[in-house]
């Protein structure tokens, strides 16, 4: 195990700037202190940062110093509510401007032969540049412009993509929830948890308009529950071969929230009570997961599942290891 540095939240916050007013890079301030990074060309360390500040300029040299040598990249790591927000490029339909051979995007180190070429610093492939990006150049060698495009004089940005950058339309997100019913879960208050839990968050979900949602339950065996839209009660379905796990139907097992809110809120109200006195077998989490899976195979999503016991039973089941 590697020791954890020591780190104290009520350290003195440092402020860096990650390049210099002469355009040097700067050593990125440690990893245990509390910093404000500013974008002056390079990215903030809270998104990349390198073990070791110096680059050893030879394999030979980095193979004697004993050190690793490793890139740690977080490109959603949360700043610091102090720092600028990440800005976004939008370039409309010709969307981000990249190298023609290696794809890489534009970014403050690539350099501008002329107004219409550019060569990239990763592979120094010169790619011409679309009519609508192309601009003048100043006596040093850079853009008129390049102060005024985010991707030009900062480490960071975010890309509004256009069309062709995806395979299909964007999906509307999905939430499946499997719950355990089995005796284990219900008498020791997870069910009942998981129940109250998910009802808490249905107000913070994003979108409730198109965000789809599922709920299934599972003992020794599987439950789906289908609402029809504008139903208050839910229709019960048993998936009873746990060995094969299958969705009993091929569409509507999840449904917009917010014009099923009514209905959904009523099954997770009454989950606790209908399994009270359950007494089945051996719970089946990993072959309800399957199902789950299943049943999101035509609009994707995610499942998120609630165990209060271990799934010792049909398909992907576990066994409890020797003391």
């Amino acid at each position: 195990q590697i020791p954890r540095p020591p780190h104290d939240p009520h350290d003195e916050i440092v402020r860096y700037d990650t390049r210099s007013q002469l355009g040097v890079a700067m050593h990125p301030p440690a990893a245990t202190s509390s910093f404000i990074a500013k974008d002056t060309g390079s990215c903030s360390p809270r998104y990349m940062r390198s073990t070791m500040s110096t680059i050893p300029n030879t394999g030979d040299l980095l193979v004697s110093s004993g050190m690793p040598l490793t890139i740690i990249v977080q490109p959603l790591a949360m700043p610091h509510p102090e720092e600028e927000p990440i800005q976004v490029v939008d370039n409309g339909d010709i969307g981000p401007i990249r190298c023609s051979r290696c794809k890489a995007y534009m970014n403050p180190f690539m350099r501008f032969l002329d107004h219409t070429r550019f060569q990239c610093n990763f592979c120094t492939h010169v790619t011409e540049c679309p009519r609508d990006y192309q601009c003048n150049l100043g006596a040093d060698g850079r853009r008129r412009d390049w102060t005024e495009r985010p991707e030009l004089c900062r480490g960071s940005v975010e890309y509004n993509a256009p069309k062709e950058y995806m395979v299909r339309p964007p999906m509307s997100p999905a939430l499946f929830f499997c719950i355990d019913v089995s005796p284990a879960a219900v008498q020791s208050g997870a069910t009942t948890s998981a129940c109250e839990a998910i009802l808490r968050t249905l107000d913070s979900v994003p979108h409730p308009e198109r965000t789809l949602v599922g709920v299934c339950t599972f003992d020794s065996t599987i439950h789906f529950y289908a609402l029809r839209p504008g139903a208050s009660q839910a229709h019960m379905l048993v998936v009873p071969d746990v060995d094969e796990p299958y969705a009993p139907l091929p569409t509507g097992l999840v449904v917009p929230l917010e014009a099923n809110r009514e209905g959904i809120e009523g099954v997770l109200k009454q989950i606790p009570d209908m399994f009270a006195s359950n007494r089945h077998g051996a719970p089946v989490g990993t072959a309800a997961i399957k199902a789950c899976i299943e049943a999101l195979k035509p609009v994707g999503g995610r499942v998120l599942c609630f165990l209060g016991s271990m799934p010792t039973g049909g398909y992907g089941a576990l066994k409890q290891r020797g003391g």
